[in-house]
């Protein structure tokens, strides 16, 4: 969808939505409902970066999606928490589960003076295999920020249309308190913004037992259109590894400092990379029909050395993973998933703040084939 068809969309949903604009005509669009970064557009001509359920179109009101089968499911760049097998996984049902606490949510958001779209929910999710449930605050920040490769633009003869943004998300676990957003600064740092939170312990009164906290991080997703190809910049030839049951390695390829994966909405594929073999990046390129070329680039926090806890089902002891990518079949609507996973929470640790950066290009195969070189040190 267009950008302007996008907003009559959420208009007409009642789903309120707030828009971020940059300077050169880039436009980010967030939902409240579920905090979703939902439109990601490099110029006021460009299509939608991010997938968008197009069942959504039909809708004749917001109330109306819950008719739909994973009606959490609209597209966009969401944040969940992890590891997968403790929150989404029900061993006594042998099924996934989607918890609607956690998405859609209770977000509350609003954009302050300096342009940062702020939100925050606290909610309670059941922890499976810990067997209890545990009260979660979540504080989030979106923001843009400027393109990494503008002071090469001259030198490189670079020449395309770009949009950034930043998310800044902050989690504690085992509830007792409420997150005062106060007021943020437009010369703070990412750092001292995502930290600037405060804590009333006083508002609930329920704090639970640290001792017991069960497993926890956060995980990052953004939903991309087929067809394109995933890129997963790696320390060397990394073992990429399939992470569902009984999948195959169909799409997938291994060269020399990357791993590339086909997004063809046709078969459900997943497939994970350890942290130790990783780089901080994640890439995804994908030709419009009208023959531009997008390429959807976010850089995150790596911790090689650092402890992950996302597992496969029938593999628990495989620790370690954490950018991930996801195909689906067709069943949840024919999209594609580029992923990344924080480390784990360390022992005795309640709190965690994750900061991550979306940049979006779009532009000819000349140019943005010297941008993915540039930013995930591949050739086209």
């Amino acid at each position: 969808m267009k950008q302007t068809e996008l907003k009559a969309l959420f208009d007409r949903l009642g789903w309120k939505w707030m828009e971020l604009t940059a300077e050169g005509g880039g436009r980010v669009l967030v939902l409240e409902r579920g905090c979703r970064v939902i439109g990601v557009f490099a110029d006021e001509s460009s299509e939608n970066a991010v997938w968008v359920r197009p069942e959504l179109a039909g809708l004749a009101s917001g109330e109306a999606v819950n008719d739909l089968e994973a009606h959490w499911n609209v597209g966009g760049d969401r944040t969940f928490i992890s590891p997968e097998m403790e929150y989404f996984y029900d061993p006594s049902a042998g099924c996934f589960v989607f918890p609607p606490a956690l998405d859609p949510g209770q977000y509350s958001a609003d954009m302050d003076a300096h342009f940062t779209i702020m939100a925050k929910q606290s909610i309670r999710v059941r922890a499976f295999r810990a067997g209890k449930d545990v009260a979660i605050n979540m504080y989030k920040e979106i923001r843009l920020v400027p393109d990494p490769l503008l002071p090469l633009k001259p030198a490189k003869g670079l020449g395309y249309s770009f949009v950034g943004y930043e998310v800044v998300c902050a989690a504690e676990i085992g509830g007792g308190s409420l997150f005062d957003l106060g007021e943020t600064s437009d010369t703070a740092s990412t750092t001292e913004t995502a930290s600037a939170y405060a804590y009333n312990a006083a508002a609930t009164g329920v704090v639970e037992d640290e001792g017991a906290l069960p497993p926890f991080s956060l995980w990052n997703l953004i939903q991309v259109p087929a067809t394109g190809e995933a890129i997963m910049p790696t320390h060397g030839e990394a073992d990429a590894v399939p992470f569902l049951l009984g999948q195959g390695m169909e799409g997938t390829r291994t060269e020399e400092g990357a791993v590339r994966f086909r997004i063809d909405g046709r078969i459900k594929r997943k497939i994970s990379i350890r942290a130790a073999e990783a780089k901080d990046r994640i890439g995804y390129l994908r030709v419009a029909e009208d023959g531009t070329y997008y390429l959807l680039v976010r850089s995150f926090n790596m911790d090689r050395a650092g402890a992950y806890g996302d597992v496969p089902l029938d593999r628990p002891e495989e620790s370690g993973h954490c950018v991930q990518c996801y195909n689906d079949d067709g069943t949840l609507g024919g999209f594609g998933e580029i992923e990344y996973h924080t480390p784990l929470m360390g022992p005795g640790q309640r709190k965690m703040t994750d900061i991550s950066q979306v940049w979006c290009y779009s532009g000819d195969e000349e140019q943005i084939g010297k941008v993915a070189t540039e930013l995930l040190g591949v050739r086209l």
